[in-house]
C-alpha cells in the first residue's frame, strides 16, 4: 500500500513551508510530539524572560 500525504504549516520565523510524506508499507505517523511542542513554544511567546 502506498499513501501519500502533504503536509503544509507556517514557522513563525520562517514563514510557510510544504513537504510531501510517502508511506511504503505499514506506517505510522504520530504529529502528537510536534502539536505539543507548538502549543508549548506558543504560550511562552507570551512570556517574557522565557528561553
Amino acid at each position: 500500500m502506498l499513501k501519500n500525504t502533504r503536509v503544509s504549516a507556517v514557522c513563525t520565523h520562517h514563514g510557510p513551508y510544504t513537504d510531501a510524506i510517502t508511506a511504503i508499507g505499514g506506517g505510522y505517523l504520530d504529529l502528537a510530539t510536534l502539536y505539543r511542542n507548538m502549543v508549548k513554544e506558543l504560550a511562552a511567546l507570551g512570556e517574557s524572560g522565557v528561553l
